[in-house]
């Protein structure tokens, strides 16, 4: 890229790559146009720092366009840290085993606990996967204005040659062009830069510096872990200084921009958003809970330590007319269901296990009922609905009417229905698959029970 005669970004990787991020370059050219022509109008020099101020204006743009995105990446991140225990726990229930049907269970259960709980695992990486090619573009941007305005590069959006030439006369104070690198810049203008240098390591360092000191829990802080941070704590400053050095002055005016706008979103994450059980976390629950305790205050309503003590209270009290033993837990009717089966055939089960038992008492067959929640209840109703619908039918066309199979306590309820209503019916075919038909009586029929002997049980 250092190159004067070509600019090296549009070739290879690079050039298919920014190639296809035309359309977010166009638009920072025009933005930067625009806020240059803002200044112009306010009175400032066409050349000079209303250019500088174009570019910082553009980050602060792009900023806020993605601070949407940076707060569903904490959101996400929270969500995340929440389900850290329980995705523990899936992960020690499948330890060791290297079973691919142990691999699927353990895939299933995570991808059901990131459902149930609204979780998407992807959800803090997809705003770094936009954010870094607007960020890219910006880089792309400033680098190609110095090419466009001496014509080893066709214009980009707004900066034709004239609109670039411009932007490659202004300086800053007479000391340094923003086209200068460390370099090529005199003596005044490499201190410049130098300053701007060290202000951009200082504050990526001082960011990760925070993170690793007050937004990081102890329980997931390991050896291997606080080395890696230690690493990432010195390893990138470095190398912002060897790359800085041989940047454009413009790009460093963004990256710096940069740095500072990250820096201070970081102080407000670790501030209102710190990750659980980090010390930035402990101090943010204290703060809470002075604020609680102030509104509380305000409002005329207890503290918390007084509403706690109150609730210890009560509980002493309960405990001294009540006893010492716990309140055993209530089971839930959904339990009971067990006991119905699918389509009742637990129920049905549980009925001829109950029969067989009394007819092994007495020795005599027995009809006893057995019904779990009002099962049994509910279903002769839906019989009998069923039954009726089929005499409406019978009776409107005139033709007999075959019902689903059933079994012999459904045939049965079904052809009390019918017979109830002036109709007769016949069960047909072989278990499981039995089933009724219903019939118009004629009315030279005499009054004869159609129904075979097993229904009538």
């Amino acid at each position: 890229m250092i190159n004067q005669n070509q600019f090296l970004l549009d070739s290879g990787f690079w050039g298919f790559l920014y190639k296809i991020l035309t359309p977010v370059e166009w638009l920072q050219t025009w933005i930067m146009k625009i806020v240059h022509d803002f200044f112009v109008m306010l009175g400032m020099s066409p050349v000079g720092v209303s250019w500088i101020l174009a570019i910082i204006i553009l980050v602060l743009v792009v900023q806020a366009c993605i601070f949407p995105l940076f707060y569903k990446q904490i959101k996400s991140m929270r969500k995340m840290q929440a389900l850290a225990p329980k995705m523990q726990r899936i992960q020690n229930k499948y330890k060791g085993k290297t079973d691919q049907a142990s691999k699927e269970a353990m895939s299933r259960e995570t991808m059901k606990l990131y459902q149930d709980n609204n979780v998407n695992p992807a959800g803090s990486c997809l705003p770094m996967l936009i954010q870094g090619p607007v960020f890219m573009s910006m880089f792309y941007t400033l680098s190609a204005i110095p090419y466009i305005a001496n014509g080893k590069r066709d214009p980009l959006g707004a900066f034709d040659v004239a609109t670039a030439k411009q932007f490659t006369q202004t300086d800053v104070f007479g000391i340094v062009s923003v086209t200068d690198n460390f370099t090529r810049a005199a003596t005044a203008g490499k201190v410049v830069i130098g300053v701007f240098v060290f202000l951009m390591c200082f504050c990526l360092w001082l960011m990760q510096y925070i993170n690793m000191k007050r937004n990081m829990a102890a329980a997931s802080m390991n050896k291997q872990t606080e080395t890696m941070q230690k690493a990432m704590l010195w390893l990138f400053p470095v190398m912002y200084i060897f790359s800085g050095a041989s940047f454009p002055f413009a790009v460093l005016v963004y990256w710096l921009t940069n740095n500072v706008c990250n820096l201070c979103r970081t102080l407000w994450q670790v501030y209102c958003f710190p990750t659980p059980g980090s010390p930035a976390a402990e101090d943010k629950e204290k703060r809470d809970h002075r604020n609680e305790n102030a509104r509380r205050e305000k409002a005329g309503l207890p503290s918390l330590e007084e509403e706690a003590l109150a609730k210890a209270k009560e509980e002493a009290a309960r405990k001294a007319n009540q006893g010492f033993q716990r309140q055993q837990p209530v089971r839930k009717r959904t339990d009971i269901k067990h006991l119905i089966g699918r389509n009742g055939e637990v129920v049905d089960a549980l009925q001829q296990l109950t029969r067989l038992a009394v007819q092994q008492k007495t020795g005599e067959r027995s009809h006893l009922i057995v019904d779990v929640d009002g099962f049994l209840k509910r279903k002769r109703q839906h019989l009998r609905d069923v039954a009726l619908d089929a005499i409406d039918a019978v009776k409107e066309s005139g033709e007999p009417m075959d019902l689903k199979p059933m079994n012999s306590f459904e045939r049965k309820v079904v052809h009390d229905v019918v017979r109830d209503e002036g109709l007769k019916s016949r069960s047909h075919g072989e278990e499981p698959h039995r089933y009724v038909t219903v019939y118009l009586r004629n009315k030279n029929e005499d009054n004869v029970e159609e129904e075979e002997v097993d229904d009538q049980e």
